[in-house]
């Protein structure tokens, strides 16, 4: 009877001890609190930062049914957050209508809750521990209202009288993590 008693135990503690839970805020998170199981979502896979075009013929070849609502409703997802994509029409999409957005690559996004002080125990900030590939989902919402859109605007510089910054700082990041170097012993 002991024994059984101190394997439950045992398995009690275990349990307990390696949850998977985030802590953000004061709120205990699993990481899947934004996704809505009623809809279908189309993974879209990057490894570089920058502005990704997908044509809605694109979309229709991954089975995404295009016309079944208005590209307003569009909605993109990346890491429990709604990021902002631009739409060429407002209406049902085509093939030749298209959405853009701009994606970054993974980075320490979900790295940072493996470690208590991660700013002094990560060698590299820049630099996933597992994968440098994020996943963005795409799917339609219910409603137009509140969707994350760019916005088109045509600035008029024409009465423009600030005077030019005679120069800028920039800060250039260059990874090196190309090549490995296998350690010979004697």
């Amino acid at each position: 009877m002991m024994r059984i008693f101190n394997i439950l135990l045992l398995l009690f503690v275990i349990s307990v001890s390696a949850t998977s839970q985030m802590e953000v805020n004061n709120d205990t998170l699993v990481g899947n609190e934004w996704i809505d199981y009623s809809k279908t979502y189309f993974k879209i896979k990057l490894a570089e930062d920058g502005l990704y075009k997908v044509s809605g013929a694109e979309l229709a070849a991954a089975g995404m049914d295009i016309a079944q609502k208005s590209a307003s409703y569009l909605q993109l997802w990346h890491n429990g957050r709604e990021e902002a994509l631009y739409t060429s029409v407002n209406g049902v999409m085509d093939d030749e209508s298209y959405l853009i957005f701009y994606g970054e690559k993974n980075r320490l996004a979900l790295d940072t809750f493996l470690y208590d002080n991660w700013k002094k125990d990560l060698v590299n900030t820049e630099y996933s521990l597992i994968s440098d590939t994020s996943a963005y989902f795409l799917t339609f919402a219910d409603n137009n209202v509140g969707r994350k859109r760019y916005e088109t605007v045509n600035p008029d510089y024409t009465n423009n009288t600030l005077t030019p910054e005679p120069y800028f700082m920039d800060t250039k990041v260059i990874e090196y993590h190309g090549f490995y170097f296998k350690p010979t012993y004697n």
